[in-house]
């Protein structure tokens, strides 16, 4: 600390150039309090060192004008916010993907001449394309959301068996046709 004494501020944070007429101000009791955030440190190998530096008024008897610098260590503070800055971004750039690929694929289902009907586990029909809505005369809204059953009657072909089974759509329906024609009410 002895070496310390003596040196010019401005030597040990150069972040303060620049700023010495607040400081003054400050000394003077002029303005409360002056502050820098998160100045940043690194030596060698070692991780970066954070910190803020508080500069407040320290009162004398007599009429010189002096400071006390504080100085607070945030450093897991900024590790923290830099950790969450990147998985942001990382969150960010996943979005775009995902967005990209969701365009995507809806281009690809659009241009499709066949027919193409998306169905949840539970039998309920969650997508179709331009494909389905011209061929078979129902518009995108009659078929969201609704049962494939209002297409054609390939669910009620094992109704027994699906109410033996309690359930309200059986996969192995659609899986168990045979290869060619399904008929449809339209």
């Amino acid at each position: 600390i002895h070496q310390l004494i003596g040196l010019e501020i401005g030597d040990l944070f150069p972040e303060l150039f620049g700023v010495e007429d607040l400081l003054s101000e400050v000394a003077k009791g002029i303005q409360q309090e002056f502050s820098i955030k998160s100045i940043g440190r690194s030596h060698g190998s070692n991780p970066p060192l954070y910190f803020d530096i508080y500069a407040i008024a320290h009162p004398t008897p007599s009429d010189e004008n002096y400071l006390i610098l504080f100085l607070e260590d945030v450093t897991d503070r900024m590790s923290l916010e830099q950790v969450l800055v990147q998985a942001t971004n990382e969150k960010n750039l996943l979005i775009q993907d995902l967005e990209s690929t969701k365009s995507q694929i809806h281009s690809i289902i659009a241009s499709m001449t066949e027919i193409l009907i998306l169905v949840s586990e539970s039998g309920y029909i969650q997508l179709v394309n331009s494909a389905t809505v011209d061929l078979l005369g129902y518009s995108e809204k009659e078929l969201i959301g609704h049962p494939l059953s209002i297409l054609t009657d390939i669910t009620q072909r094992k109704t027994k068996q699906s109410e033996a089974n309690d359930q309200l759509f059986d996969r192995s329906l659609l899986l168990s046709l045979d290869e060619g024609e399904v008929i449809c009410y339209k």
